[in-house]
């Protein structure tokens, strides 16, 4: 996404940049946009994760979600280049409902 539109990236990019078969593509995946869900997910999942491993403390769990934020900003940048911003708020509503 750091280099074209997402509409315009294709299956074929996408699994000559894993270095995966199209049938493993297609195995795991209905839509381009589950891999990004996919990975929104686990960062998400991740966040939780140590979150329940500390004491709750509003500025410091602040704190970390947006530390996760900026590991993933390349993608939240790229996102919004590609008007998908959608995505991750869905991913987010899901988690912090």
């Amino acid at each position: 996404m750091e280099e074209k539109n997402f509409n315009e990236i294709s299956v074929i990019d996408i699994t000559r940049k894993a270095g995966v078969s199209r049938i493993s593509y297609y195995r795991n995946y209905n839509l381009k946009e589950e891999i990004i869900t996919d990975y929104i997910d686990e960062t998400l999942q991740d966040f939780l994760q140590k979150l329940q491993s500390i004491e709750f403390d509003i500025y410091n769990n602040m704190r970390m979600f947006f530390e996760s934020n900026r590991r993933n900003k390349q993608l939240i940048i790229n996102l919004v280049r590609s008007n998908m911003c959608n995505l991750l708020f869905e991913r987010y509503k899901n988690y912090f409902q």
